[in-house]
């Protein structure tokens, strides 16, 4: 998707059945935990779920088109594989201290 797109402004015939469109872009967003390039298209997509319009549908199957020819793309997460979540703490004002002895400082 072109970062100068019109899809927020598009005007055009309201879908008559909004519920294949907001089903398409649920089980996108669930494809971007794998597939990170798509998440600024799905993001865009996802900001119209209310009202959406033929031009939005016709954008969600280009992505499905670029899906459909590029299979082997994407992040191969293995199921015997332990991953670990590391807490982090953020604190206003002062040093954070991650992982691995980096320093952060937010202010």
């Amino acid at each position: 998707m072109e970062p100068n797109h019109k899809l927020g402004l598009a005007t055009g015939e309201l879908l008559s059945d909004p519920t294949q469109y907001r089903r398409l872009v649920g089980r996108l967003i669930y494809l971007t935990l794998t597939r990170p390039e798509l998440s600024y298209s799905v993001h865009i997509l996802s900001q119209v779920m209310q009202a959406p319009r033929e031009v939005h549908m016709e954008a969600a199957k280009c992505m499905l088109r670029y899906l459909k020819g590029n299979p082997g793309q994407g992040i191969l997460l293995r199921s015997n594989v332990i991953l670990k979540l590391l807490p982090s703490v953020i604190q206003i004002g002062g040093p954070v201290i991650l992982p691995e002895g980096l320093l952060l400082a937010i202010l």
